[in-house]
């Protein structure tokens, strides 16, 4: 549980008010990060980096009018590029959200869910509790990005094949104040960028295995699949290769509610991504809550903009199995100095906003930190 002590509270924000104390810092601190790295001894980082980020600039968005989330983010939270460089984007801005906790006590790794576990194993990461600073920061990121599209992977689809995939299930965790000024930040950004009644929900189906993997899961047998009950409001995308989409249409056919985006003889994900900002779709940002693989593939194909990530410290004896790293590397998100640009936690990641946030469990250890990464501009714009 967040602190609500004011005494103790006035204390930590006196801390932590040097690091961020208002847009403005964030919005300093952003571009002095971008001077430093280009002024350093960087190989990863050039002069066309610097362009890069410096063009496409950083949205920013105040709490002044939500106490409550004021409390916990004075100076405000980044969001991703400028509004300026967002139109002209021809592809969605993407971001992920994630938890990330430390695997060991004295170890580098990170992991963001621990596989076999029901629900990725999330609650053992956060040593048992519900971190309310990660459900707020989900809640922010979904609103963000999640008002239009979500994209995530065939496998987290089947897994997750009673969820609506909509939104909205971090915000029904938040405390009552919270959850009241969460939803009036949800309506305010939903009439700014015209978000949709219906989001869409947008799924890469790469290989005949892959659809065959489906039509052969029981969730699709049994026609257990809430996002292909019309009724629940959700338009989903099928991302595919021509071949693939010609047998598919047979068992899901194309209707109000589902649509199939053809990449061509061959399974082609940018091209499935560039169809998503153009017509009839124009989806402008895209929440990617397709796991780790998944971002980093887009990441290295230089069209996934950054991650919004809660990180959390090693949370006790007996929540994260000792061998996890070791038998599922897939489920390492990050570690301490991978980024070769600037030391931070995640791989060709620059971390731009840290800001902790004192938890009942965790002290002040417990941070929402947003990192970006390049892209591809002949890709992108």
């Amino acid at each position: 549980m967040i602190i609500r002590n004011e005494t103790r509270r006035h204390k930590y924000l006196e801390m932590c008010l040097s690091l961020v104390e208002s847009r403005t810092t964030i919005s300093e601190n952003f571009y002095n990060t971008l001077n430093k790295l280009r002024e350093s001894d960087n190989n990863y980082f050039d002069e066309e980096s610097y362009k890069h980020f410096n063009d496409r600039g950083l949205e920013i968005f105040s709490f002044e009018r939500y106490r409550h989330f004021r409390r916990d983010f004075p100076a405000g939270i980044p969001i991703s590029v400028s509004k300026s460089y967002l139109d002209k984007m021809k592809v969605p801005d993407q971001n992920t959200s994630y938890l990330m906790a430390k695997a060991k006590q004295n170890g580098s790794d990170y992991i963001f869910q621990i596989p076999g576990m029901k629900g990725g194993g999330i609650s053992y990461l956060t040593g048992g509790v519900r971190s309310i600073l990660d459900d707020m920061a989900a809640t922010l990121n979904e609103i963000f990005f999640g008002y239009h599209a979500i994209t995530i992977t065939l496998g987290n689809w089947i897994a997750n094949y009673g969820q609506v995939l909509k939104g909205g299930f971090f915000l029904q965790h938040l405390p009552a104040q919270l959850k009241e000024e969460a939803l009036l930040i949800r309506r305010g950004i939903y009439e700014k960028m015209g978000a949709p009644e219906e989001p869409y929900l947008a799924i890469g189906i790469r290989s005949n295995s892959s659809m065959n993997k489906l039509l052969a899961s029981e969730p699709y047998k049994m026609n257990l699949f809430a996002t292909l009950n019309p009724q629940n409001g959700v338009k989903m995308i099928f991302i595919t290769s021509q071949s693939v989409k010609e047998i598919m249409i047979k068992e899901i056919p194309e209707s109000d509610h589902i649509s199939y985006v053809s990449t061509g003889k061959d399974y082609d994900t940018y091209k499935g991504i560039l169809a998503l900002r153009a017509s009839p779709y124009n989806i402008k940002r895209m929440l990617n809550d397709g796991g780790a693989e998944y971002s980093n593939d887009l990441r290295d194909l230089g069209i996934l903009s950054g991650q919004r990530i809660t990180k959390v410290p090693w949370p006790g004896p007996g929540f994260i199995p000792k061998n996890t790293v070791e038998k599922y590397p897939q489920a390492v998100l990050g570690h301490d100095g991978a980024s070769s640009i600037d030391g931070s936690e995640i791989e060709k990641g620059i971390r731009i906003f840290s800001q902790g946030v004192a938890s009942q469990r965790f002290g002040l250890a417990e941070s929402f930190n947003l990192y970006l990464h390049e892209m591809d501009e002949k890709k992108i714009l």
